[in-house]
């Protein structure tokens, strides 16, 4: 996710130096179109793959053709190119994948359940692919089937709305008072996502007026709300890659940190801004007044410790204020396990500390989550493999 506006001024601005008749002109109108495409302008994006076959008919042209037609939700216009694709490469996992994908979308579940299984074997594919088949069986009569997949995809990625959804389906599908029991846990869940993610979806809107780095910004934001650091993280990592001197994205980073109570990380975000804004500095020294008139003991010096590092040596930091918060201050505490696991995705401490906070039968899918990530730690533990399987079973209805 980039700039699209000017990555696409700045290629059209290339055409007029190619030959007009060449492989090269074709390339540069396929990327164009590509990007066309990213900025919702279809229409446009589908003349300007249209032009580009005309010069060039390749493999790669056609991909870029299927991809087009794919977000514009044009299924039928995909499918000459992917007949195309076939006839050259008949076993091509992608371009079977796709042809999956088109026949999901024109009603044939049963019929696309092969195809869309071959997206699996693709990396970049196989969140995609996993959630899309699980679609096709659930539509396919395969309520079981698709479950299994469901749940494997909420195991690595618990915030994924919709698979929590299509999941809630299955299981009132299978039928049976546990499964509408679960059920109704998935559905309770799947509202509480809907509401924490931001419903405006500005990241869209953003890109298409070239502020990428805006657009990584709000994605940021809505994994905090999430309780997703990392991502929120990863996040505000590529904004300031695509900005690196943008105080906008020093603002957002310094706000994070205070909300963490890393002070003086938060700092020095502020520290380049001219002149810093007055409301963060006046939280600051809140913050650093209100850690000051704690009661002493260990608790208050772990959060001194905690506001005087910096974010590469917050490890061991962490641990420590987790440990003296876990019990006066759950919410707290809750907010530092969070950061410790994405400082270190493999803490044994936070994921404890979040499985034990996530017994509610509603956040059923963060504990799945939780206790798969921490038998991979733990690989010997066969009471967390037993009570993972145990979780598995329950969910799918076993």
């Amino acid at each position: 996710m980039g700039d699209y506006p000017s990555c696409e001024k700045t290629l059209r601005s290339l055409l007029d130096s190619v030959s007009p008749a060449g492989r090269r002109k074709a390339a540069l109108l396929a990327q164009v179109a590509r990007l066309c495409s990213y900025q919702q302008a279809h229409t446009l994006a589908t003349e300007t793959i249209a032009r580009a076959l005309k010069l060039d008919d390749s493999p790669q042209l056609r991909q870029v053709a299927v991809s087009i037609a794919l977000r514009t939700r044009d299924h039928e216009a995909a499918l000459p190119h992917l007949e195309v694709l076939l006839d050259k490469s008949p076993d091509d996992p992608r371009t079977i994948y796709y042809r999956g994908l088109v026949q999901l979308r024109r009603g044939e579940y049963q019929g696309s359940i092969t195809s869309l299984r071959r997206g699996l074997e693709l990396k970049a594919l196989e969140k995609e692919a996993r959630f899309e088949l699980a679609v096709a069986l659930r539509k396919a009569g395969k309520p079981r089937e698709a479950l299994a997949h469901l749940i494997d995809s909420l195991a690595a990625e618990p915030t994924l709305e919709p698979a929590c959804y299509q999941a809630s389906r299955c299981l009132l599908e299978i039928g049976g008072p546990r499964q509408v029991r679960g059920s109704a846990w998935l559905l309770g869940y799947f509202k509480a996502l809907k509401n924490a993610a931001d419903p405006s979806s500005r990241d869209h809107h953003l890109l298409a007026a070239g502020k990428a780095a805006e657009a990584w910004l709000a994605r940021a934001s809505a994994r905090e709300t999430l309780g997703d650091f990392s991502g929120a993280l990863r996040n505000q990592q590529r904004a300031a890659s695509l900005s690196p001197d943008s105080p906008m994205v020093n603002l957002h980073r310094a706000r994070f940190f205070l909300r963490r109570g890393l002070l003086a990380e938060a700092r020095k975000y502020l520290e380049p801004l001219e002149p810093p804004p007055r409301e963060l500095q006046l939280k600051l020294r809140e913050r650093a007044s209100a850690l000051g008139e704690l009661n002493d003991g260990p608790g208050k010096e772990a959060l001194l410790r905690l506001a005087a590092c910096d974010w590469g040596t917050a490890e061991k930091p962490l641990e420590a204020a987790l440990e003296n918060t876990r019990q006066t201050d759950p919410s707290r505490a809750t907010d530092l396990a969070r950061l410790l696991l994405a400082k270190n995705p493999s803490s044994r401490d936070a994921l404890r500390f979040l499985l034990l906070h996530t017994t509610d039968p509603q956040l059923i899918i963060p504990r799945l989550h939780y206790l798969g990530r921490l038998s991979r730690a733990e690989p010997g533990n066969t009471a967390l493999r037993e009570e993972l399987d145990a979780l598995r079973e329950l969910l799918l209805g076993s």
